[in-house]
């Protein structure tokens, strides 16, 4: 497989909560990182994605390949979802970059709008306070724990 056919069957995959596959496109050796997790490692990661997705059955997932080369990956993903802490909708447009190596995931990046994310998940509180570092904290520490992670 391609990175591009790598990148669909990993977001068809995602939209269906569908992990084992997810654990067979990552590499043992991914690193993950994003807004709010830092440098997680295979395990982590499948932690999360399993917390995230599994038991979600309001969440939507849609993608769209941007760039691909051989051993890279760009894809921007829009997850429309409740946030469960907060009872909120939130709608967060992320850009995935991931590198492949032998046909699996060693690196996935993600990135979106931290500040515009917490507005939607935490109403009032994010307009207010999203934008700051120690609410952006408050948030990872909240994760990490949530997941039982040490970080």
């Amino acid at each position: 497989m391609n990175s591009k056919e790598i990148a669909i069957k990993f977001y068809d995959a995602f939209s269906v909560a569908n992990i084992d596959v997810l654990k067979q496109l990552y590499d043992k050796k991914l690193i993950f990182n994003d807004n709010i997790f830092v440098n997680l490692d295979y395990n982590e990661t499948i932690s999360m994605w399993s917390s995230l997705l599994v038991g979600n059955k309001n969440m939507s997932i849609k993608y769209e390949i941007k760039k691909y080369s051989e051993k890279y990956v760009e894809v921007e993903w829009i997850a429309d979802y409740l946030f469960t802490s907060t009872n909120r909708n939130v709608k967060n447009i992320i850009l995935a970059k991931m590198e492949i190596d032998q046909g699996k995931i060693i690196n996935h990046t993600d990135n979106f709008d931290f500040y515009k994310w917490s507005q939607m998940a935490f109403g009032i509180t994010g307009v207010l306070i999203g934008w700051t570092s120690f609410f952006k904290n408050k948030v990872r520490t909240e994760a990490y724990n949530k997941l039982g992670l040490q970080k």
